[in-house]
């Protein structure tokens, strides 16, 4: 997977090791908003962990860099399910609603399709009303709740897998 040049100054691209810190802190940026994200700091789990060691090929994770400065993410973790992956997304404040988050997700389910996932689940709060919409634009349907104001919602990526194929 190579570049993607979004303008003269911004780009999405594969997680390279030189991005750990850099990723770290804007993850931490985006965590301290408060709101959008499980936690107040970004903790280290085994998945992470992987996809930050860069040498797992059962997971992606993107990097959105504006300029040198690394912007935003969006990665995919095979779950517990068989053939099942589960996306992560976040992006600093003044880069939202600028189709950075629809570029990285499109990016993730075409390279997802390829590594044949037959799904990808995520989990948003039920009043992100930003991320559902991008959500529900690029296929993706409420499936249920969990913890009280977070909600899941799926993507089947091959007709078989939601029971109307061919």
């Amino acid at each position: 997977m190579r570049f993607l040049l979004l303008n003269k100054e911004m780009r999405v691209y594969p997680f390279r090791r030189t991005d750990h810190i850099a990723l770290v802190d804007t993850i931490d940026a985006v965590c301290a908003e408060g709101r959008w994200m499980h936690t107040q700091r970004f903790v280290v789990t085994p998945a992470w962990e992987q996809a930050l060691q860069g040498n797992s090929t059962h997971h992606l994770l993107l990097v959105a860099r504006h300029g040198t400065r690394v912007v935003g993410w969006c990665r995919v973790f095979p779950t517990d399910a068989h053939e099942e992956g589960e996306v992560g997304i976040g992006l600093l404040a003044p880069y939202r609603n600028q189709g950075l988050g629809t570029t990285m997700l499109q990016r993730i389910i075409a390279w997802s399709r390829e590594r044949g996932y037959k799904r990808l689940v995520l989990y948003t709060r039920e009043d992100n009303e930003r991320a559902i919409h991008v959500f529900q634009r690029c296929g993706f349907r409420m499936t249920g709740r969990r913890e009280g104001e977070w909600v899941q919602m799926a993507l089947p990526l091959h007709p078989e897998s939601v029971g109307d194929g061919p």
